[in-house]
């Protein structure tokens, strides 16, 4: 299966950094979901809503993201 392109997902509470992983990742070929802040970061934490353990596209991942909700 092909999915036509990857990404990584990174997180971030200061914009250089974030920036600076964006620009390393296209550098190396993949596409960059920024998923920041770091605090809004715990869907991507094994074995959360967002971690992926099959292959997801980045539309699905934004969607587990923006649906996650935490265990009372």
């Amino acid at each position: 299966m092909s999915w036509g392109y990857l990404f990584c997902v990174e997180t971030s509470d200061h914009l250089e950094a974030a920036e600076f992983v964006t620009g390393l990742y296209k550098e190396l070929g993949f596409d960059a979901v920024d998923a920041s802040p770091l605090s809004a970061s715990w869907p991507l934490e094994h074995p959360r809503p967002a971690y992926p353990i099959f292959p997801v596209t980045k539309e699905q991942l934004f969607t587990y993201l923006a649906t996650a909700r935490r265990a009372a």
